[in-house]
């Protein structure tokens, strides 16, 4: 497991981060034969600003024509900043990700960003047809779940292989708070995904995945 460093804001902005993490996944790609990894298995994955992340370097290898991930994981993610808040509803009262935490990223990391870029917002990428299989997972009180939600409607509509759950009772960050339980089935789910995919190049005995 390969677990990239990024540098945030205030200290940089968009798309910095997503370059950066872009940058580590071609170096793997360029020099993981060399320490006896198996390029064929490469997946990629991440968890609320991971999570866009993540997917913002499966959508910069679709555009660069370059191998893909074999699948791709999203723990309570986020993908849409063109989104008014007003429909980052909630129940509860206290949520882990108010609308003002969406604001003060939009004046921080996304300054000057148009919200409308697909490289921006991923769920609008014109290519996501192209995706990996993709593991999608929400809590029912997180204000994110909305986005990702359409997200995993979107791409199934578009073709791609869609594993998607919405954890009931449960806010951003449930794969580290309780319930326990609920936890550790979201952290299951994610090996299940991982193995299924690993399973199927076993069965192809063929490269990555690629665009172009």
């Amino acid at each position: 497991m390969i677990v990239p460093d990024y540098d945030t804001a205030p200290d940089v902005h968009w798309p910095v981060s997503e370059e950066q993490a872009y940058d580590v996944y071609r170096w793997i790609l360029d020099h993981g034969s060399a320490y006896g990894w198996d390029l064929s298995r490469v997946t990629i994955g991440g968890a609320s600003a991971g999570s866009k992340i993540a997917m913002s370097v499966v959508a910069q290898a679709i555009d660069d024509g370059g191998p893909l991930p074999i699948a791709l994981t999203s723990e309570f993610g986020c993908s849409d900043l063109s989104r008014s808040d007003a429909t980052r509803t909630t129940t509860i009262a206290n949520p882990v990700v108010p609308a003002a935490m969406i604001g003060l990223a939009r004046r921080t990391y996304f300054l000057g960003a148009d919200p409308l870029d697909p490289r921006v917002s991923v769920a609008l990428h014109p290519r996501l047809g192209e995706f990996p299989p993709t593991l999608i997972m929400t809590g029912e009180h997180d204000t994110l779940r909305h986005e990702m939600n359409d997200l995993a409607a979107d791409l199934v509509k578009r073709g791609v292989q869609v594993t998607h759950r919405e954890f009931p009772g449960v806010d951003h960050g449930f794969t580290h708070n309780r319930p326990v339980e609920i936890a550790r089935e979201a952290v299951f789910m994610i090996g299940a995904h991982l193995r299924a995919a690993h399973a199927r190049v076993g069965e192809a005995g063929g490269p990555p995945s690629t665009t172009g």
